[in-house]
């Protein structure tokens, strides 16, 4: 049976397997969720962002990306380097 993530059960028990306190555990789902949040599409403009921030050329941008979604936690087939530019650039 799954146990649904913002069940009150759930997060005392999780709680007390891991001897953490309930409001560490509530602020821990929060931030998952968040990060769990993005469609692949506002994942790669995203993640674009942050990696030509750190000085990554396009070519390395895209191929990371295009390694990332594939092996990422999207249920997606996978993208080519033209979608991710797509997806970037519209």
């Amino acid at each position: 049976m799954k146990t649904v993530l913002g069940n009150a059960d759930w997060t005392r028990e999780i709680s007390r397997q891991y001897s953490l306190t309930e409001d560490l555990v509530l602020r821990l789902k929060e931030e998952f969720l968040a990060a769990t949040d993005l469609t692949v599409q506002e994942y790669v403009t995203q993640r674009h962002l942050e990696l030509q921030a750190s000085g990554w050329s396009n070519d390395q941008i895209f191929f990371a990306l295009q390694k990332e979604v594939a092996e990422g936690r999207f249920r997606h087939p996978g993208a080519t380097q033209r979608q991710i530019r797509r997806w970037i650039y519209g």
